[in-house]
């Protein structure tokens, strides 16, 4: 009994820890204002190696130096709770993170200009968070030489389970078995013990 006590306490420890490992959220992006490149290399999963151009076809520059409004980028995804994101950026700009769940701001982070420790180029800087709910990121650049350049963006977290989700028939059957089982289990332990009067 103790064994089993021990397996079944092994395999919920697992299945917890396995479900809670952070994954890579999947976003989609839009920009609105002026930017310069395709869109779709700031969330291909490809980082720009640190030190490379910034205006390289790995990126997408943005910004005042570019003429027109700079453009602001927003990433969507289904709500997840996030713990950190990856970006790689021109490493003399600063840069405004905004974190959204739904249409209201829950969190902001930013990478400074003066963080970098690549003397050129873009650089990749990731950050921790502090495990909170959101389903869509605004980034932005607010200071520097005016030549922003985003070359990729990745969240990680975990997915929030649609809430209200009913059990499958199957999973009520087993869940049935087994507490049929337990019952067994107990009925017959009680049988089995001596009675003294």
């Amino acid at each position: 009994m103790r064994v089993l006590s021990a397996i079944a306490g092994a395999a919920i420890a697992a299945s917890l820890a396995t479900s809670a490992a952070a994954a890579t959220i999947t976003t989609t992006v839009s920009a609105t204002g002026a930017y310069n490149g395709a869109l779709s290399v700031v969330n291909d999963g490809v980082f720009p190696a640190n030190g490379s151009n910034y205006d390289s076809v790995q990126n997408v520059t943005f910004g005042a130096g570019f003429g027109g409004t700079p453009a602001v980028f927003t990433f969507n995804f289904a709500r997840s709770i996030l713990d950190g994101f990856l970006a790689t950026v021109d490493n003399n700009d600063k840069y405004i993170f905004e974190f959204f769940d739904g249409a209201t701001l829950v969190n902001t982070a930013s990478i400074l200009g003066s963080e970098g420790s690549v003397g050129w180029g873009v650089e990749t800087f990731s950050r921790s968070l502090s495990n909170f709910a959101a389903t869509s990121v605004r980034v932005s650049t607010s200071a520097g030489d005016g030549r922003a350049s985003l070359g990729e963006f990745q969240l990680t977290g975990t997915a929030v389970p649609v809430s209200g989700a009913v059990p499958e028939p199957a999973t009520w059957a087993m869940m049935l078995l087994g507490f049929i089982g337990l019952g067994g289990a107990v009925r017959r332990r009680r049988a089995a013990q001596p009675t003294f009067a």
